[in-house]
């Protein structure tokens, strides 16, 4: 990584760890208007949430591989798991390093070339985990085996969560941590992509049981229940948009290898009819007083 001038020093006080800091790993490629003695924040991260008892397991999933079920009935809100993330990785151009392109090259040649410079910019992240965490990281899926993706990125890619419309509600919060770039506001936020130990491990259901959300302050993402789960029952969230209709969520996970079995990819006509309706229901806004 080019310091730019930065001493050993400077990184040191941005990478200081908090006293509950998890194995979690981000790197990012500062700006040359960073000031990186303003990134070490008090009292950042914040203590994560713990649940009283573990309310999951992971297993073996029918058809799907591993996934994560319910140990015991869970009530709707109730929070699964807030978990830090193994690795954090810039989706932003600027990070990807900018060599030029050989002229004449097709669209799948310069897709490969992208593919190739991409996982250059994941591996230095990998290499600094602890081999705890290489070791889970690697045995996460990959669903990019054959299309020339690289290994890292392929993991990536398979589980990643991006942070974007997380941190739409936190922009400020976001850039105490991330730090302000004169020419670079508009993709400060939602430039990340994140990938866990125990959340990457959940399935998709396209009438998902839980919701997730990052927090910026604890760096990490919380899963709660959308409704209640029983004892047993897999645990899911959605990959793509729930209410898109099923032609295009299918095109989405088709990139996973997933072929959606749930009740409303087996009965498109009638789901997509229900979500049209609800995508096109008047909202109604109550004044605040």
């Amino acid at each position: 990584m080019d310091t730019m001038g930065y001493t050993d020093e400077d990184f040191e006080k941005a990478s200081a760890s908090a006293p509950d800091d998890d194995d979690c790993t981000f790197v990012n490629t500062p700006h040359e208007h960073d000031d990186l003695s303003h990134h070490h924040i008090s009292e950042f991260p914040r203590p994560i949430k713990e649940t009283a008892d573990k309310v999951y397991r992971i297993s073996s999933s029918p058809g799907k591989g591993l996934g994560i079920f319910a140990t015991r009935k869970i009530k709707m809100g109730n929070l699964i798991v807030d978990e830090r993330p193994l690795m954090v990785v810039s989706l932003s151009p600027r990070d990807v390093p900018v060599v030029p392109m050989k002229e004449g090259l097709t669209p799948e040649e310069k897709y490969q070339y992208l593919l190739y410079q991409s996982e250059g910019v994941v591996h230095p992240v990998f290499v600094r985990m602890s081999e705890e965490s290489k070791k889970v990281f690697k045995g996460l899926h990959n669903s990019h085996l054959h299309d020339g993706t690289g290994p890292i990125l392929g993991v990536v890619r398979t589980n990643g969560y991006g942070f974007e419309d997380d941190l739409k509600d936190e922009t400020e919060e976001t850039e105490k941590v991330l730090g302000s770039t004169p020419d670079d506001s508009k993709c400060k936020v939602g430039r990340y992509t994140s990938v866990f130990k125990d959340l990457s491990r959940i399935n998709h259901s396209c009438p998902p049981n839980t919701h997730r959300k990052f927090y910026m302050s604890p760096f990490s993402m919380q899963l709660r229940a959308a409704r209640d789960i029983e004892a047993g029952e897999e645990i899911f969230i959605n990959y793509t948009g729930i209410l898109r209709p099923a032609a295009e969520r299918a095109e989405d996970l088709w990139i996973y290898g997933i072929k959606c079995t749930c009740r409303a990819c087996l009965d498109p006509v009638k789901s997509d009819s229900i979500h049209a309706a609800v995508l096109n229901r008047p909202c109604v806004t109550v004044p605040m007083k």
